[in-house]
């Protein structure tokens, strides 16, 4: 991730998704929710870290406390998507043509993409000096 934000375990972003899906969740609930792969008690710890983190506000005033993630699935998405370029890719090109490979796209979706280019090319000859 981005020194921005905190590292998320994959057992973090676990119970991130069960909050992304549920909209927020009782203790009990995102147990219940992960097919009680972890225990009860691994549960909570995750979500006191995430709490931590800043990743997961945690309302004490009903009871049992009710948690809800503060951080978008986009967001964490982004964050990820980033780390691969910078780690395992040489930069975002051969990233995109391995996303583009082999997938059918809708008339929107590719309008979408030209947009997307479009913007980084405008965005590139603002940063370039004239020649």
């Amino acid at each position: 991730m981005s020194s921005k934000s905190p590292r998320i375990s994959p057992n973090e972003l676990e119970v991130l998704q069960v909050l992304w899906d549920l909209k927020s969740a009782t203790l009990r609930e995102v147990h219940q929710q992960m097919s009680e792969q972890f225990a009860y008690t691994t549960v909570q710890t995750l979500l006191d870290r995430l709490v931590e983190k800043g990743l997961v506000a945690r309302d004490k005033s009903s009871r049992p406390a009710v948690h809800k993630a503060t951080i978008s699935r986009r967001r964490v998405a982004g964050q990820f998507v980033g780390l691969i370029v910078d780690k395992l890719c040489d930069g975002p090109a051969p990233l995109i043509a391995q996303l583009l490979k082999g997938r059918e796209f809708t008339a929107a979706e590719i309008q979408e993409m030209r947009d997307l280019i479009d913007q980084a090319e405008t965005s590139a000859n603002k940063q370039s000096p004239p020649k």
